[in-house]
């Protein structure tokens, strides 16, 4: 006589629970599994295709673009500049020595804030003894075009 084991709706249910969708489940690791496998097999044939293509050969091109780009910022930086949007702005500028150079030349050539406000503050205090309204409108014409 053959006996066959019982089978208990308790050992079922321990059964299909290891099936289940759970974090550390057995459908978990066969999807991690899955995608590993998919990406490495996904890198393989992008790499395949960009052969063919001639996509490698550009990439390298990029590559050896992005190498010049970076040496060359770094000769701008040892130039004392940086790109900025609108061209190029002083490297460190609080550091920079040609900061220095180019304050005193704009001082020279426009002025500075202090000369603005000594005229004002002499056109105000005239504008307190002016005796006509005419007086008064070249007074504010002459600091108008400051």
């Amino acid at each position: 006589m053959k006996q066959i084991s019982q089978f208990s709706l308790a050992n079922r249910k321990h059964f299909a629970d290891m099936l289940d969708d759970g974090y550390a489940g057995l459908r978990q690791k066969a999807k991690r599994r899955l995608r590993e496998k998919a990406e490495v097999l996904r890198e393989s044939l992008i790499k395949e295709h960009a052969e063919k293509n001639g996509a490698s050969a550009v990439l390298k091109q990029l590559d050896e673009a992005d190498r010049k780009r970076t040496e060359l910022i770094v000769e701008l930086k040892q130039l004392g500049f940086e790109r900025a949007d609108h061209g190029l702005e002083l490297f460190d500028r609080d550091t920079n020595p040609l900061d220095a150079v180019i304050e005193k030349r704009i001082e020279k050539e426009l002025g500075s804030e202090r000369d603005i406000d000594a005229r004002f503050d002499s056109a105000q205090l005239a504008m307190l003894t002016v005796s006509t309204l005419q007086d008064a409108h070249q007074l504010l014409k002459s600091v108008q075009d400051v």
